[in-house]
């Protein structure tokens, strides 16, 4: 495994600077297949020059700058770098108020089992609630509940 793969890895998004130069490296296009198929990572590309990044497998997520127009298309620099920064932003925004449980603590959860009232055997993934923490604008952190388990099946 490469020292990208390991850092891809680690992340919780992934950028992917788009230009031609880069999707003609076998490298670069190594990295990038490795990115999408990572699993739980937001994958991000920002088109940095026009290129033809509408063939690759990245036609199907959001790129930035808006409508996914080249950065050296802009009729102001400034204006892209802009548009690059709000969607980050809110990409940003979004994974922080967001609450999703990984593979492997899933797998540890339903290993767990309770005893009910009644004797029967209930597994803790029939009776955990996923949270959803969100920050109103009052500043007090709150829960909204995003599904809830039945109990009894």
């Amino acid at each position: 495994m490469s020292k990208v793969s390991k850092k891809m890895d680690e992340a919780d998004i992934i950028v992917l600077l788009l230009s031609q130069d880069y999707l003609a490296s076998t490298s670069c296009k190594d990295e990038m297949n490795y990115a999408l198929n990572a699993s739980q990572k937001k994958v991000v590309p920002i088109i940095l020059k026009d290129c033809t990044w509408l063939d690759t497998d990245c036609k199907e997520l959001f790129a930035l700058p808006k409508d996914g127009l080249a950065i050296n298309k802009w009729g102001n620099i400034e204006d892209a770098w802009q548009s690059v920064y709000q969607g980050m932003k809110n990409v940003v925004i979004g994974l922080r108020n967001s609450f999703d449980i990984r593979n492997d603590f899933l797998k540890e959860l339903q290993k767990i089992e309770f005893a009910t009232q009644g004797n029967k055997v209930a597994n803790l993934d029939e009776i955990f609630v996923f949270p959803n923490l969100k920050l109103y604008k009052d500043g007090i952190l709150k829960l909204r509940t995003l599904r809830a388990i039945s109990f009894w099946k």
